[in-house]
């Protein structure tokens, strides 16, 4: 009888506990690590507006706050990355030796080279390619295209064995072995540096999606040596140039996704400190899209760099957030570096800065909404069939 007693008492103060840590805040506090701001208890006033939102608004703060809600979410996690190996986030994959993998924009599809181009597909990616080039080469500038490999394209080994390809070769290799041998596209495969250094750096940032800086630099590197071969006055850093110091941050955005009781997560991150003087000067620049005839009252701040005095070559890059971590090494080796955040193709920017070098940065994530998607300049189409006409 007894028992039964407590085990009621017992039970009841389960139910209870919730609602208690609610209002007395009895659980030891977590840190916050999700991605998103949680629900705020709403103010209730006689308003119908108000009163008839208020029990939706209820719910939506209580289930963001109940008690131990921080606690039991940690342990969760604990249960199924510690003991089954497996991931509480759609967006992760758990790898092997604490590798986390990023599986939107289609990561794992493209990996596993689930969906190849067909022929025809990749014919119109080349031509799409030829029509920018053709169009920069009559006004005197170089145009290259670089692809940033994936991280699970590099480091395919600390994927979980369950993750398998379906084909041998991504679309990523049937682009570039499609027009590798065209002379008229410039095509910098990052790939063969990569696996070249990776055993003797981690290029990639465990827990994240970027590169780290010693795959910027390597990246680097290549794309300067290929540049050389047309502008001799230019040549790539050494490593030895730098001062490498290692400091203790907060590992990257994607670590936090899993969040485990009792630990912090902290990692090694390297910084390039220059031992050469440095002389480009950050610059802003407002680009008015009237140039081409769009709104006026919409301008595009360019992030640029710029050296005075300086002989040089000048580079424009269409490019996303693994360019802004090649730029920290590439700012010095161009009197002029303009960085525009999109992967459109704009030839109003390009008549409007007048670089020397024009480079399409796209990482292999973003190769299908970059290079299938047509150009919406049909500048480029003309200049295009127009050489095709006096080739005829």
């Amino acid at each position: 009888m007894l028992s039964d007693t407590m085990m009621i008492w017992i039970f009841i103060l389960i139910i209870f506990m919730p609602l208690a840590d609610l209002f007395f805040n009895l659980a030891p506090d977590l840190a916050q690590t999700e991605q998103r701001n949680l629900a705020v208890f709403p103010e209730f006033k006689l308003d119908p507006y108000l009163i008839h939102n208020y029990p939706r608004q209820f719910e939506s703060f209580y289930n963001d706050n109940f008690g131990f809600r921080d606690h039991l979410l940690a342990w969760n996690n604990l249960i199924h990355v510690r003991l089954l190996k497996t991931s509480t986030v759609p967006l992760v994959v758990i790898g092997k030796e604490g590798w986390l993998f990023y599986t939107g924009d289609g990561m794992i599809e493209k990996y596993r080279a689930t969906e190849p181009y067909s022929d025809n597909q990749l014919e119109k990616i080349k031509i799409k390619l030829k029509e920018r080039q053709y169009y920069l080469s009559t006004q005197g500038i170089e145009y290259y295209v670089i692809i940033v490999p994936n991280k699970i394209t590099i480091y395919p080994e600390y994927l979980p064995d369950s993750i398998k390809k379906v084909n041998n070769k991504t679309r990523y290799d049937q682009i570039v072995d499609y027009i590798k041998d065209d002379p008229e596209i410039n095509i910098i495969d990052l790939r063969d540096v990569m696996f070249k250094n990776k055993d003797k750096y981690i290029l990639y940032e465990e827990g994240g999606t970027h590169w780290n800086k010693f795959g910027a630099f390597l990246a680097y590197q290549e794309i300067i040596n290929v540049f050389s071969e047309k502008f001799s006055e230019l040549k790539a850093k050494n490593i030895t140039e730098f001062d490498l110091i290692e400091t203790i941050v907060p590992k990257p955005a994607m670590s936090n996704f899993l969040p485990l009781p009792g630990e912090i997560k902290k990692g090694n991150i390297t910084s390039f400190v220059p031992r050469f003087q440095t002389f480009s000067k950050d610059i802003i620049i407002v680009y008015n899209h009237s140039i081409r005839g769009v709104d006026p009252n919409n301008p595009v701040p360019i992030l640029a760099r710029k050296i005075e005095n300086s002989t040089k070559p000048s580079l424009l890059a269409f490019a996303d957030s693994f360019m802004l971590g090649i730029d920290q090494f590439i700012r010095e080796d161009f009197k002029e570096t303009y960085y525009i955040a999109s992967r459109e193709f704009d030839t109003g920017i390009i008549n409007y800065t007048k670089p020397d070098i024009v480079i399409n940065e796209l990482a292999e994530r973003y190769i299908d909404e970059s290079l299938r998607k047509p150009d919406n300049e049909p500048l480029l189409k003309s200049f295009y069939k127009r050489k095709e006409e006096e080739i005829k």
